[in-house]
Formats: C-alpha cells, structure tokens, sequence
C-alpha cells in the first residue's frame, strides 16, 4: 500500500525499500521457517517470506503479526534509538518513572500488551472517569517491575517515587559523584556524572530546560558551575545526584 501511494504520487521509492523485504524473505527459505513473528509494521516483509517460499517450492510459513507497544512519548513505536523506551535492565525506580510518565491514552495498549489482567478490568483502569490515571500508573507499574525484579523492589519503588515526586523530596537513596574539577562548564558537568553520553545530548537537554541545579533551571549550556558546594545536579526527572570536588 506504501508503495502504491508514492507511485500514484510520483514519489521517490529507493531500490533498497524493495529488496530489503526481499532479502529478509530469503531468511525464511533458507531456515526453511514455520513461523515467523512480527509487528505489524513488519507484515509486508512477513508476507513476502510466504510468497517466496512457495516460488521455492516450499511450504509456506505461518506469519503472526502482533500489535506494536508505543513508546513513551504516547506517538512513536518503542524503539531505543528514539529514545522512547522502557529497558528490561532498568533499575527498578527508573522502570517505575518511566512508566509512570506514560501519556494517559497509552494506558490502554500498555495494560492489553504487557499484562494478563482481564478485559474488562482494563477497560476500566484504561477509563480516566472508572480509576484516576496515577492509580492505573502506579498499578501497572509495579506490576511490570515486579515482572523484572520482585515484589519487593516494586513496592519500594512505588514508595519513592510517591515520596520523591509527590511530596517533592530528594531520593532517600541520593548518590554523590566526584569531580577532579573545581569549576567546569554544565555540559562538562553532566557527562563527568555520566547523565549524558555525549556533549551533543547534554546541551540538547540543557536547552530543552530539563537539567537544574540546587533549585535553579540552567537553561545557558556555557554556564559554569562551582562544586565546591556540593549542588545537587538534577537532569531530568528522575537523574539526579549531589556533586563533590575530589580536591
């Protein structure tokens, strides 16, 4: 159907949008596949294995196509590139934050994919006039880190992060990082504490507003800082450390 569309629109289609399908299709013929299992976004390339199966005279697999998980933006798919995801090794309080960020329409395609609940429970959890979103939050994210970790760090986590975010506390458990350096630049600042890989992300993060220190948004990405306060640097909503010089 893609391509039809750009056709009729007199669209560019690259030769290598063709033979990519074509090549994972080759996949299947040589495994000599039964099934093959994708997203939804994979069904013409699923579909092309059964077609080219049967050209080679063999039996054509059976293709079961999922729905796809969004990310937590509440638009995209999960992808890590996009930097939307929730990781399986995750600590178990970034697990829960992440989660409980989620955009309240997602709620729906996350209980239905990621748990075992009934449907007619979901369709309430799912339902902002049957439970309070931050409730069906909080539910499912327990029940996920739970599924990753155990009952006990879901328990915790969903205890900090009602301390930390309800009642505006920092982390019980907060981390000091040291520094070799008395002043340095808050992008410098944000990779030596390892909250950016790279100077690229921690000036992007500082210009989108998300990076403060003490109690003070920095939004200047040359802006220098002196540790020998011992600030507390918070990036974000849920990185956050207290910063001490090594000297």
């Amino acid at each position: 159907d893609m391509f039809k569309q750009r056709m009729a629109a007199q669209r560019q289609i690259v030769i290598s949008e063709f033979m990519y399908p074509l090549m994972q299709a080759y996949d299947s013929v040589v495994l000599e596949a039964d099934v093959e299992l994708g997203g939804t976004d994979q069904t013409f390339n699923n579909l092309a294995g059964r077609e080219l199966m049967a050209r080679c005279g063999l039996p054509r697999q059976v293709v079961m196509i999922m729905p796809l998980l969004v990310g937590l933006d509440g638009h995209e798919k999960m992808s890590k590139s996009k930097g939307n995801y929730v990781g399986v090794t995750d600590e178990p309080d970034e697990m829960f934050g992440k989660l409980m960020s989620l955009p309240d329409l997602c709620m729906g395609n996350y209980l239905k994919l990621l748990t075992d609940l009934p449907e007619s429970q979901i369709d309430r959890l799912a339902d902002p006039q049957a439970t309070h979103p931050r409730q069906a939050k909080d539910m499912l994210a327990s029940m996920i880190v739970e599924s990753f970790h155990n009952r006990g760090a879901a328990e915790n986590a969903s205890s900090e992060f009602r301390r930390r975010f309800s009642q505006r506390q920092l982390p019980s458990d907060l981390q000091t990082r040291t520094i070799d350096q008395r002043q340095l630049g808050i992008v410098a600042l944000i990779r030596s504490v390892g909250f950016a890989a790279s100077n690229g992300e921690a000036r992007r993060l500082v210009q989108q507003g998300a990076v403060m220190i003490d109690q003070h948004k920095v939004t200047d990405p040359t802006e220098q800082v002196t540790v020998d306060s011992r600030p507390v640097l918070k990036v974000g909503k849920r990185r956050v450390c207290r910063v001490s010089f090594s000297g």
